[in-house]
């Protein structure tokens, strides 16, 4: 079983999270940094096995106005 801790309290940005989510995951070079390529990398982890995701620090995002619709739809990614 993975386990991947994500602490949203050390990403200033939407890119540097998807850096983070690219290096945790060990998606490939191609991975897009969205979140529609989030979805299809997440997709593509099926089949490998348990990975539990804990998520800290997101309520700072989450209460931003730029970042909260950002944060909600990624949570949602998650939790499908």
């Amino acid at each position: 079983m993975k386990h991947i801790e994500l602490d949203f309290s050390n990403y200033h940005s939407i890119e540097e999270l998807h850096e983070a989510l690219k290096s945790a995951f060990r998606f490939p070079d191609y991975y897009g940094a969205n979140l529609d390529a989030l979805w299809d990398c997440m997709s593509d982890l099926d089949g490998i096995g348990s990975v539990i995701v804990s998520i800290k620090g997101i309520s700072g995002w989450l209460n931003q106005a730029y970042y909260g619709d950002y944060a909600n739809r990624l949570l949602g990614i998650f939790e499908d």
